[in-house]
């Protein structure tokens, strides 16, 4: 297969899927797209840091709203900084909060 920037006879492994269902190839080859990505963050590093800047402080404005509540168990207000959301055993929880956030914001 040949790749589409450099212009090189390269094997098919050589390129990554483009649609893994749809068996596609992407058309070029995955050291051509590496200097792709690196170059198109070199040029735009300042958005992907303010991007993630914005994630994090959002990520923690919404912790602390949802800690900022009582106790569900025993209804006692806490400070936020004192709420991990349960009194429960650790071997009983499955996870502390901030994990859970995360997680649910990636499968958006």
């Amino acid at each position: 297969m040949i790749c589409n920037k450099c212009q090189k006879n390269k094997n098919i492994d050589e390129f990554a899927w483009k649609n893994k269902e749809q068996k596609t190839k992407s058309l070029s080859c995955k050291d051509c797209h590496k200097l792709y990505a690196r170059n198109h963050y070199k040029q735009n590093k300042k958005k992907y840091i303010d991007k993630s800047n914005r994630q994090k402080k959002d990520t923690a404005k919404m912790i602390r709203l949802l800690r900022d509540a009582p106790c569900m168990d025993c209804k006692i207000n806490y400070p936020f900084y004192c709420m991990e959301f349960d009194h429960r055993e650790p071997e009983k929880k499955t996870a502390q909060f901030h994990g859970l956030y995360r997680k649910e914001k990636r499968q958006r």
